[in-house]
């Protein structure tokens, strides 16, 4: 089996790995597992498909890294640069148009990554009242930043064919 792997691989290490992954998932299995050809052929081709499984894996790795840098360098970096700029300047102007009390619990639970609880300790609130007061200032920024997700949209458009491959 391992010299039927290494035909495929060409790597001893690589055909000596794979010939013991199948024979880990024959024994792992071997209380479910039903061969209705012989012991002989099922493993040679399931060396077989294991091989190829390896192999189609490394090629699209080696797609991926010789295909992202393009992908990259086509909206260029200064353009990313001042869409996130863009972005951010939008999201702060959101975060200072809510209303003062919205502001400060969004800006406690966010910024200095306080509990609900917490927030309501050290503001003399009730817990449901920072929980109600989160809510709307969510909705707020969700709203006010609408008009900016084709920006986000813009960022994000490069790398979609990569993550769904």
């Amino acid at each position: 089996m391992f010299r039927f792997a290494l035909k495929y691989v060409q790597v001893s290490p690589i055909a000596e790995d794979l010939v013991h992954d199948v024979l880990l998932y024959l024994w792992e299995r071997r209380q479910d597992l039903v061969i209705t050809t012989s012991l002989k052929a099922y493993l040679y081709a399931a060396v077989k498909y294991r091989a190829l499984d390896y192999l189609k894996s490394q090629y699209a790795k080696q797609v991926y890294e010789t295909d992202i840098p393009d992908v990259l360098t086509a909206a260029t970096q200064a353009d990313t640069a001042l869409q996130v700029q863009q972005l951010n300047e939008a999201i702060q102007r959101a975060i200072a148009e809510l209303p003062e009390k919205c502001r400060v619990i969004y800006q406690l639970s966010r910024d200095t990554g306080l509990t609900y609880k917490e927030i309501s300790e050290q503001l003399d609130l009730s817990p449901k009242t920072v929980e109600a007061q989160m809510g709307i200032a969510l909705q707020k920024l969700r709203k006010y930043l609408q008009q900016y997700w084709i920006i986000a949209v813009g960022l994000a458009l490069p790398l979609l064919p990569f993550l769904f491959k």
